[in-house]
């Protein structure tokens, strides 16, 4: 009995320390024949309530990523997640065009 006891102690100390992060992934563009797709990962850092986005565009017919991704971090100041967002998305207009993607 008293081994039950501390395993269950011991599980639920533990459970306690686990931090859940939370994010969203969303495709939010693609080009005309579906070679390339854009994805957005979104939320709030783990620890901290600070929001992020990121995105990658996707080569689909090969598999990989198509250089670096955009990432944008909020600061104190830029507490809205639809801020941080808005700013990645305007920054992958830019930055995919020469994919010509629909978004």
């Amino acid at each position: 009995m008293n081994k039950y006891l501390l395993l269950l102690m011991t599980f639920s100390f533990s459970l306690t320390s686990i931090q859940a992060k939370v994010i969203n992934v969303t495709a939010i563009g693609k080009s005309a024949k579906g070679q390339f797709v854009a994805i957005e990962e979104f939320g709030y850092q783990v620890g901290n309530t600070r929001p992020y986005s990121k995105i990658r565009l996707v080569n689909m017919w090969k598999d990989k990523y198509v250089s670096g991704p955009i990432h944008i971090l909020g600061t104190e100041d830029d507490i809205s997640l639809e801020k941080i967002r808005k700013k990645a998305f305007d920054q992958a207009l830019i930055k995919f065009k020469k994919y010509g993607l629909n978004f």
